[in-house]
């Protein structure tokens, strides 16, 4: 009798830490072009301002303001860095395995993905640990559909802040997402 509740309490903790959420804020640094069209190259350079930009000291508008961007202003951008705040919960719908992931997600299991990548790379939250992996058949699978093999019950809150240069020499971050005319890796999805 021990035995088997043993046993048991050991399942329930496995389930648990299956489907307790990441640690988080999770970081990916240098990051300065962020989508499929970069192909492993990054977009450091010039960028011209689709908006009016505050400029801090470090990433995060807790920081002090140091500096104005102009709308139309060229910027050049020298590192970036994505903030995962809150991470997408995904609920599996049918059998799936992830690359890189030992075993088999059944439905009704819940996968972290914690960071996006190119051609349906994912990181995510797997039996305790951060896992770079490739999940299939996901990305657009936000109601139940046939060919979907899970659905996003949550999304994600995620930041892309840029470290900057302007013509005056001033270095600071900026809020990539949405704010540059010419970035067309900085459309994150609205969260």
């Amino acid at each position: 009798m021990k035995h088997m509740l043993a046993a048991l309490l050991n399942l329930l903790l496995q389930t648990n830490a299956r489907s307790a959420p990441p640690p988080l804020p999770y970081y990916t640094h240098h990051v300065t072009c962020w989508c499929e069209k970069c192909d492993g190259q990054d977009q450091a350079g010039h960028w011209t301002a689709a908006r009016e930009l505050s400029a801090y000291r470090k990433q995060g508008v807790a920081s002090l303001r140091f500096f104005s961007v102009s709308p139309g202003e060229q910027i050049t951008v020298l590192d970036g860095v994505v903030i995962v705040d809150r991470a997408d919960l995904i609920r599996v719908l049918k059998p799936m395995t992830a690359l890189d992931v030992p075993g088999e997600f059944e439905p009704g299991d819940a996968i972290w993905r914690v960071q996006i990548m190119a051609e349906g790379g994912a990181v995510i939250w797997h039996n305790g640990r951060m896992v770079e992996t490739v999940l299939d058949g996901l990305e657009d699978c936000q109601e139940r559909r046939p060919a979907c093999s899970g659905i996003i019950e949550q999304k994600g809150i995620r930041q892309w802040w840029i470290k900057v240069r302007n013509v005056r020499g001033q270095i600071g971050w900026v809020r990539a997402d949405w704010n540059f005319a010419d970035d067309s890796c900085g459309t994150l999805q609205r969260r």
